[in-house]
């Protein structure tokens, strides 16, 4: 869906398709989303901290088993259900958008630090002593092209520049 194209707009009906349908229901979720915050950051205005819990179905169906009480909180569980469905849904969709990672990338994202200089002195601080031992002539080494050629024999030529291009 486009929603820029005007068909597609048209065809996605926000007012008429929900929030006349649930009003009561969007204001209950609207309420949950202000009491969350002001329990997880105080203080901050009204935003969606995503480091805060990210396990939305265990957190929906833990509502879900109390539908129809309020929490301790004064809110329904039946409205944080709703609300971890919409979050659910939420990234469910954004992941949707994403393009799908390369074995590289999700190498890059999981288990080496984010930017490439640290990850050039990552890598050099790990095979330092070992060039150090071979390079008797105390010759200038180029940790970068070394790291270079890892990648290209890991993940092949072409992946050596996405990753420049993509982390540098």
């Amino acid at each position: 869906m486009n929603l820029k194209d005007a068909k597609d707009r048209k065809n996605t009906p926000v007012f008429s398709g929900v929030l006349k349908y649930f009003p009561d229901a969007i204001r209950e979720v609207a309420r949950c989303s202000k009491v969350g915050n002001d329990q997880h950051n105080p203080d901050k205005e009204l935003f969606w901290d995503r480091s805060k819990s990210g396990d939305e179905l265990d957190a929906l169906a833990r509502h879900l088993l109390e539908a129809g009480t309020m929490d301790s909180d004064g809110i329904r569980h039946s409205t944080k259900v709703a609300w971890r469905s919409l979050a659910n849904l939420q990234k469910e969709i954004e992941r949707s958008r994403e393009e799908p990672k390369d074995a590289l990338e999700e190498m890059y994202e999981a288990e080496v630090p984010h930017t490439h200089d640290t990850w050039v002195e990552s890598y050099t601080e790990q095979v330092q002593p070992n060039i150090d031992y071979q390079n008797e002539e105390n010759e200038e080494i180029d940790y970068e092209a070394m790291l270079r050629r890892l990648v290209a024999n890991m993940w092949g030529e072409d992946k050596v520049e996405k990753y420049i291009n993509n982390h540098k």
